[in-house]
C-alpha cells in the first residue's frame, strides 16, 4: 500500500521495506529496522532531500540503498 511520505510508511508496524516512487523532500526520522530502496522497476534511482535522523540501537538494522541523498543532512 502506498504511502505519501516515509514517515507515515514508518508508522506502520509491519512496513519492513519502502520503495520509492518519486523523489521525496521530507525530514525522516528512522527508528526501526527498515529498508529504504530509491529504485524502483530498476528504471530510476529517485532522491530524498531533508534530514535524516537514525536512532543508534544493537538491534537496529537500517538499510538506505538507490536513494540520491540531495542535501540531506544526517544525525
Amino acid at each position: 500500500s502506498p504511502y505519501k511520505t516515509i514517515a507515515k510508511a514508518l508508522e506502520q508496524e509491519d512496513v519492513i521495506n519502502i520503495v520509492l516512487l518519486s523523489d521525496i523532500t521530507e525530514d525522516v526520522t528512522i527508528n526501526k529496522s527498515v529498508t529504504i530502496d530509491g529504485m524502483h522497476d530498476d528504471t530510476q534511482c529517485y532522491s530524498l532531500t531533508g534530514k535524516v535522523t537514525i536512532s543508534v540501537s544493537n538491534t537496529l538494522n537500517v538499510e538506505i540503498k538507490n536513494v540520491d541523498l540531495k542535501c540531506a543532512t544526517y544525525d
